[in-house]
């Protein structure tokens, strides 16, 4: 389901483990939530950040954790994930729609980031199955784009284990890899 917003994605869904929620940006301020913005910085951890873009690193204060945040929230779609059992925080999707808004079906570029504590143990496979069928059940998503760095082996093997296929096209020695997941639509 489209968010009036046409830049942006209204996206919920449950797996077995986890609760994907959508943020409502026009509700959700950082300043009014200390908590979050510390759960923010034990997320961004310079292991979690390394291979992504300069701005997504060294953020070690609440000051720039605050404006990464509005920046995100400014040009994407985010989903919190957090465990059902719990409702506790462990990471973030971000969904960016490439299309035109002229397009029926459009391409959803995605990123996710994990809570360190919560690596190798199935989750990012989980959401990203949950995503997957979610994207189906929606009948306009042509397809799933990830972008990832060629040094993160972990990240290529759970998009090849959902079924992305890696692009050819474009690649340089120190670029991203570009995985694509059609989707099969169920409408």
């Amino acid at each position: 389901m489209k968010h009036p917003d046409p830049q942006h994605i209204y996206c919920q869904f449950i797996t077995e483990r986890l609760l994907i929620e959508h943020v409502d940006r026009a509700c959700f301020n950082i300043k009014a939530t200390p908590v979050f913005t510390t759960q923010l910085l034990e997320l961004l951890t310079p292991s979690a950040t390394k291979e992504l873009p300069s701005d997504w690193q060294r953020l070690t204060t609440a000051d720039r954790v605050e404006q990464w945040w509005q920046d995100r929230l400014a040009e994407s779609t985010v989903l919190l994930v957090k465990k059902r059992c719990s409702e506790a925080f462990i990471g973030l999707i971000f969904l960016y729609d490439s299309s035109s808004p002229k397009i029926e079906n459009t391409d959803i570029h995605l990123g996710y980031l994990l809570k360190e504590s919560t690596w190798g143990k199935g989750y990012a496979s989980e959401l990203l199955a949950g995503l997957i069928l979610w994207c189906e059940q929606q009948g306009n998503i042509n397809s799933l784009i990830g972008g990832v760095s060629p040094q993160n082996k972990a990240s290529i093997r759970v998009l090849e284990k959902n079924g992305f296929q890696r692009d050819s096209l474009g690649e340089c020695a120190n670029a991203n890899y570009f995985f694509t997941r059609k989707i099969t639509n169920e409408c």
